[in-house]
Formats: structure tokens, sequence, C-alpha cells
């Protein structure tokens, strides 16, 4: 009697063993970098909504905002369409008039970037193009190549990449996942060396100069919130990890959204090369530099 007692114990743990592994694995928080991935379809898109906050001597901070369509294919970003501009900040007066001019004035501009080139208007480009040109057309320096590492730097402020798996890996290694209303949160620091490391092809051309030691030495503290399915609803960085160093705030909406981003209609374009008298650098005409040198 007491052998079967203890054999229908036995029994009774293995079947409470097994059928609570299931429930246990599900309870486990998704990968983000796998979530990516799937999201990397033809077709599919993204949008984002970002905010920046720069430091200025002797001035208060400088705010642009950006609304961007975001276009994804099976290598990553392949298109956006950016709307952005300066903001005033408050406390820096009535509609910001005290902050300098050289800012654009708070004028509106609009960035498209597709495999054929990348477009830029607005702002101070409505004084500087010709009659029935809207659009002009930057001249892309010739050791660069209009690819997803490429669209990946200019559609966003963000040093990190959310859009490519392997930086997302890198840059969650050790993070740990905190349940929060919706989803997941993480919290972490990572390099500019693993970032490198992570995805060459995406920084090169964006650390470009910079020596190793250099590259291990600049970090990007970052946090990190997910929805329930693993996928980026907010990344908040600050850049070299200083006080004093810009804030990058951006959401992520409408994953999966159906996106497709074309080039301005070319009766509406001049290239960059045939304006006369060449063409002021607004600020942030393209926004990311092809350098890091801070």
């Amino acid at each position: 009697m007491r052998r079967c007692v203890a054999l229908a114990a036995a029994v009774l743990v293995a079947s409470v063993s097994i059928s609570t592994a299931p429930a246990a694995a599900q309870t486990a928080p998704p990968d983000p970098a796998r979530a990516i991935k799937r999201q990397l379809l033809a077709g599919h898109g993204v949008r984002i909504s970002e905010s920046t906050l720069t430091p200025r001597d002797n001035m208060p901070p400088a705010k642009r905002r950006y609304d961007i369509n975001l276009q994804l294919g099976p290598t990553g970003p392949v298109a956006f369409d950016n709307t952005h501009r300066q903001v005033p900040v408050p406390g820096s007066g009535k509609k910001g008039k005290d902050t300098p001019p050289y800012v654009d004035d708070f004028r509106q501009y609009r960035t498209i970037a597709v495999k054929e080139g990348v477009y830029v208007s607005g702002g101070l480009y409505e004084s500087l193009l010709p009659p029935g040109k809207t659009w002009m057309r930057v001249e892309i320096p010739h050791d660069f190549k209009i690819d997803s590492g490429f669209i990946a730097r200019l559609l966003t402020q963000q040093t990190i990449d959310v859009f490519d798996p392997a930086v997302m890996k890198v840059m969650l290694k050790g993070a740990t996942a905190k349940p929060v209303s919706g989803g997941f949160s993480y919290q972490g620091e990572v390099s500019w060396a693993e970032l490198y490391k992570a995805a060459k092809k995406t920084y090169a051309p964006l650390f470009r100069g910079l020596s190793g030691v250099e590259l291990d030495s600049r970090k990007v503290p970052w946090r990190l919130w997910t929805d329930s399915k693993g996928l980026p609803s907010r990344l908040v960085s600050t850049e070299d990890g200083s006080p004093a160093a810009q804030r990058i705030d951006t959401r992520y909406t409408g994953w999966g959204s159906p996106v497709v981003v074309t080039a301005p209609p070319a009766d509406q374009v001049i290239d960059e090369a045939a304006l006369t008298g060449g063409v002021p650098e607004p600020n942030e005409r393209v926004n990311t530099p092809p350098t890091r040198s801070r």
C-alpha cells in the first residue's frame, strides 16, 4: 500500500512539473531582437515620433521634433518620409523669439530618402529653389551607398539602430526585462565599440576617424520600452553619457502597417549641384553627419 501511495505521489509530481513548464515558458519576456527581425518584410512599416534636446552654451537648449513614416524591407529600413522642425523650449521667451535666427527660425522641413536619392524641401529651401521646383536632391558623397545602413543613420538621431537585430542583441546583453503596463522595460549602456562590432557596415561611416580606444570609451546610456510582443515602443538615450549631451526620445507605433515611400515628382526636383550660388547649411539639413568627432 505504501509503495502504491509513493508511486502515485511521484506520478502526481511529474504531471504537475510537465503541466506547469509551458506556463512558465509563456511568462518569459519576448526577445526584442527576434521581434524586430519578424518585422523586416517588404511593405511593412512603422511610424516614428522623435524629439531631441541639445544643450547650448549661454543659450536655451535647442529642441527638434521629427515625424517619420518608415518603410522596411528584408534588409532593414529602405525608405522614409520625415517632417521635422525646431520648436520653442518652455522658458526660452515668447515663441522662442530670443533664440538666434541661425536655427532656422522654427520653419518646417521635409526629407524623403529612397533608393533613388535623398530629397529636401521646406524651410530655407523655399526661397532658394527656382520657380516650379519644390524639392532639392541632395548631393551624396561618392563613397556613400544608399542602402539600409545609410537609411538607418539618416532617419533618426539615435545612435542605436533598433532595426538591426544584431545591434539590438548586443545592446540588450546583460539587461533584465522588467514588466510594465503593456509590455516590458530594459535599461543599460552600450559603447560605440560594441555597436561598431555588431554592424560595421552601418557604423563605419558614422565613426570614421575614431580609434578603437575612443570607440570603447564612448558610451550611450539608454532605456527601452517594448510592447507585449517585444517590439520597441519607446527608446530614450543620452549621447556620450554626459549630463550636458543631447537627449533623444523616440517612440514607435503602427508596427507592420503598410508604408510605401516614393520619390517626389521629377519635374519638381532640382539637383543640389544645379543651384547657382551654393546652398547654405540649415540646421540638420540631413539629420546625421557622416562622422561623429565629439
